[in-house]
């Protein structure tokens, strides 16, 4: 009975997000409702295994020193440390044996059980992201395992490094085309975002069948004007079938979390009207359950739902998958594949992305600001920003301003 009350307050939040002209306080509010609500449903539809994997993951990237330390154990025989998150016996063979293979393939086997989850539902929807480290993008051979991933998972939908497809042979991108049927590109910089547009209209006309996307991070500044500019320059049969997949990644170490969430919020704001306005699909990338409420809110109220879906990594966020099913908000899952079969590659591949998150754990627990105050400063930013571009330029237009 409280799920059925706390999920009849969730799609209250929804309901009356699409049926009224919220105000930026309104907004808010219900945000901040809506983002209770889900914390509160959390705790009654995860089990208690999955509480426990829950709990070890936050331990592992909460403690940016000890991953680092680990990495230098395991490559460069650093100090060795006791790691409470690893087993006893991984931490044996760590303070005995750091520089046997033996020891690597433990400690790899050992973060594997803890950040990834096997045990999940199926979805009709699935993409498969390719993980390789940047050594392995010159050498060819490595794409004949995707190739084989590709055929013996029956991989249809993948998304892949734009840069990387452009280094590896003409005939392993041709199978890659021959073996899916949905294609998304990731571009690093917002320099790629025009040869990526260019790409997926030369690959389009001699693929009619095949569905294209892009991969952009919301939080690059020039992101946005370089993807507005070639959207309007790309035929419209071409953008009504594309696919734009938005990240938030922090680059370059800036976590000045204010303001890098309200320039998200303004590129989500955005980019979710261009795709009222041109038709193409949005898939949001995000495990950040303020963000998820507010895009579910905003996604309401522009009547977009059929457009604008979530992707989350089913074995690393299974719980974030499992909430928007539960209020009938399916989600697109997402799991990694990695082509690489050397442990040490592997590894460097899971140090760099968990030292990455751990950075940023480390600046929410440092920061000033709670969770939930940044999201209320950054959204009323974000308003400011808005009625400056927007609403002053409006009424200047009509001499209605001074």
């Amino acid at each position: 009975m409280l799920i059925l009350r706390i999920n009849k307050k969730i799609h209250d939040c929804l309901n009356l997000a699409e049926s009224t002209n919220l105000s930026n306080y309104e907004e808010e509010r219900i945000t901040l409702e809506l983002t209770h609500h889900f914390k509160k449903l959390l705790t009654q539809v995860l089990s208690k295994k999955e509480k426990e994997k829950y709990k070890k993951k936050i331990l592992l990237i909460s403690s940016l020193s000890g991953i680092q330390q680990l990495k230098k154990r395991l490559f460069y025989n650093g100090e060795f440390k006791f790691q409470k998150i690893l087993s006893l016996y991984s931490n044996l063979n760590l303070l005995l044996f750091p520089k046997q293979d033996r020891t690597k393939e433990i400690i790899l086997k050992n973060l594997l059980n803890i950040i990834e989850d096997h045990e999940y539902f199926k979805s009709t929807e699935k993409y498969y992201i390719l993980e390789s480290s940047p050594i392995n993008i010159k050498i060819s051979n490595k794409y004949h395992n995707l190739i084989h991933q590709l055929k013996h998972k029956k991989i249809k939908k993948l998304i892949i490094s734009f840069e990387e497809f452009n280094l590896i042979k003409q005939t392993i991108q041709n199978q890659i085309l021959q073996q899916t049927s949905d294609l998304i590109f990731t571009t690093k910089t917002p320099d790629d975002i025009s040869n990526c547009f260019k790409s997926i209209i030369k690959l389009q006309k001699n693929n009619q069948n095949q569905s294209f996307g892009i991969s952009i991070n919301a939080i690059e500044k020039d992101t946005l004007a370089m993807l507005y500019k070639n959207i309007q320059s790309t035929p419209q049969n071409i953008i009504k079938k594309l696919n734009i997949r938005i990240s938030k990644k922090y680059v370059n170490n800036n976590l000045n979390l204010l303001k890098s969430n309200t320039f998200y919020k303004w590129n989500i704001y955005t980019l979710l009207n261009l795709a009222r306005k041109y038709q193409f699909r949005i898939f949001i990338s995000s495990n950040n359950i303020y963000d998820i409420s507010w895009i579910l809110l905003l996604r309401s109220q522009l009547n977009i739902e059929n457009q604008v879906q979530f992707e989350t990594n089913i074995s690393k966020f299974p719980y974030i998958a499992k909430i928007l099913f539960m209020v009938n908000r399916s989600c697109i899952q997402s799991e990694s594949i990695v082509i690489t079969k050397k442990t040490n590659e592997y590894l460097e591949l899971i140090f760099d992305k968990l030292i990455y998150q751990a950075k940023i754990s480390y600046a929410y627990q440092n920061s000033i600001h709670s969770p939930s105050q940044v999201f209320i400063k950054s959204h009323r930013r974000f308003f400011n920003y808005l009625k400056r571009n927007f609403l002053q330029k409006y009424l200047l237009k009509f001499k209605i301003v001074d």
